[in-house]
């Protein structure tokens, strides 16, 4: 199952869960399961937000340096070092996620080549901006 993220319609906040598109005039929402424990009663609940259709980001698999969810509609800021020459210096640039359908990858992270760090996390990428539309 896919993780998704968007804006709820009544809060603003960002709420986190499963989407379930809007269809003939129904609410985009994202759900998600979570336990209730009333005195000796222990019980699976959902609950459910309406959100921003704009707002939904799919949460990609990867995290930041700091090991922070990356979602598509996020502005990152990514680092490249060096290169195998005196020509090539650092180069630091910032990108929206977007689903390229041609590569089948997430932009901008088809560019180059990506480190990680001994938690998986990317070591030359930061979340920069949590954009909504």
């Amino acid at each position: 199952m896919n993780k998704y993220r968007g804006q709820s319609t009544d809060t603003g906040e960002w709420v986190y869960g499963s989407y379930q598109l809007g269809i003939e005039g129904q609410p985009h929402v994202i759900s998600w399961w979570f336990v209730h424990q009333h005195e000796d009663e222990i019980s699976d609940c959902v609950d459910v937000a309406e959100v921003i259709p704009e707002t939904v980001g799919q949460y990609i698999g990867s995290k930041d340096k700091y090991g922070m969810e990356i979602y598509a509609g996020q502005f990152v800021k990514v680092l490249i070092r060096g290169g195998y020459s005196d020509d090539f210096c650092d180069k630091e640039y910032t990108r929206r996620v977007e689903y390229n359908e041609k590569e089948a990858r997430w932009s901008p992270f088809d560019v180059c080549r990506m480190w990680r760090d001994d938690e998986g996390n990317l070591s030359a990428v930061e979340v920069v901006r949590e954009e909504a539309q």
